[in-house]
């Protein structure tokens, strides 16, 4: 992605994270939010919407992430 931020063949115009959720338990924490991105890659218009979990471990007095994971949401009524 950065060689075609840099080249400009990509256009990123709004990153958002929303929707966020935090469940916390001993030691670790759950995090869902969605990514919302519109911009152009080689002059076409996107938008995209994805679904990310993420798993959060903490080691001493350091949080790590432990697992990663996202995926396009479907547009309703599709």
């Amino acid at each position: 992605r950065r060689k075609d931020l840099d080249s400009g063949r990509l256009e990123v115009r709004r990153y958002e994270v929303v929707d966020m959720a935090v469940t916390w338990y001993p030691g670790a924490a759950l995090v869902t939010n969605q990514v919302v991105s519109e911009g152009t890659q080689d002059g076409d218009e996107f938008v995209s919407r994805l679904q990310v979990t993420q798993v959060w471990i903490r080691e001493g007095r350091w949080w790590r992430r432990a697992a990663f994971h996202d995926s396009p949401t479907r547009p309703p009524g599709s």
